[in-house]
C-alpha cells in the first residue's frame, strides 16, 4: 500500500474545489456548517484501487459555531452520477468511507496513533475560538474500492451527518449531534497543505 496525499485546491464558482497530487498556492473554502458542505473532487487518469484507511488533515477555522463538529465523507462518482454503495446492513445510501470529529476533542493520542491512522484521546477539551486556525486529523473508515479511469472520488466536509438517519445504524433514538450554527473555513498554503491521504494499492 502506498499512502498518497491529495492536496485541496480551490475551483471557481463552487463551494469547494479539487484534490490535486501536486502542491499549489494558498487558498480557502468557507461553508455554512448547518446547511452546506465543502466539496472536493479528484478524477482518476488510470484504474486505481484504494484499499485501507484514509486520513483527512485539515487546517480549519470556525466562526459563530458554539460547539463545532465536522463530518467527512468519500463518494465514488462515475459518468457524472454517484455510485450507490450498500453498507454492512444493506443500507443503500452508504459512503465509500466516512469519519467525524468533535473539534473540542481534537487532541491526538501519541501512543495509539500511527503514521497513517490518527487516534484521539477524547479526554481533554480544547476550546474552539472564533477565527482561530487549528490543525485537525480525521480518521476515515477502511474501505476497498476500485476507481476506473475517468471515475471521480468526491470528498465532502460538513457540520452534520451526511446521510439520512437509519435505525440499523443506531440512529434512533440516538444520533450524531450536528453543528447547529456557524461557518467553517478550510485553509491551505505551500508547506501547510490540507490533504486527503488515500491507500493506493500498487499495480502488479
Amino acid at each position: 500500500m502506498a499512502a498518497r496525499p491529495h492536496r485541496l485546491a480551490p475551483a471557481p464558482a463552487r463551494r469547494g474545489g479539487a484534490l490535486s497530487d501536486a502542491e499549489g498556492g494558498a487558498g480557502s473554502v468557507t461553508s455554512d456548517l448547518r446547511r452546506e458542505a465543502a466539496v472536493f473532487d479528484h478524477r482518476f487518469d488510470e484504474d486505481t484501487e484504494l484499499s485501507g484507511p484514509m486520513t483527512l488533515r485539515l487546517r480549519v477555522a470556525t466562526t459563530g459555531a458554539e460547539d463545532p463538529r465536522l463530518f467527512a465523507g468519500i463518494e465514488k462518482w462515475s459518468h457524472g452520477a454517484p455510485v450507490p454503495f450498500e453498507g454492512p446492513y444493506g443500507y443503500g445510501r452508504d459512503l465509500v468511507a466516512q469519519g467525524r470529529l468533535h473539534l473540542a476533542l481534537r487532541e491526538l493520542d501519541p501512543v495509539l496513533s500511527t503514521p497513517h491512522q490518527p487516534e484521539h484521546t477524547f479526554r481533554t477539551l480544547q476550546p474552539v475560538r472564533d477565527g482561530e486556525e487549528a490543525d485537525v486529523l480525521i480518521a476515515l473508515s477502511s474501505s476497498a474500492t476500485l476507481f476506473r479511469a475517468g471515475d471521480e472520488l468526491r470528498l465532502t466536509v460538513a457540520g452534520r451527518y451526511q446521510r439520512p438517519r437509519n435505525p440499523f445504524f443506531g440512529h434512533f433514538p440516538t444520533h450524531y449531534q450536528p453543528t447547529t450554527s456557524g461557518k467553517a473555513t478550510i485553509l491551505w498554503s505551500p508547506g501547510n497543505a490540507s490533504t486527503l491521504e488515500t491507500p493506493v494499492i500498487p499495480k502488479t
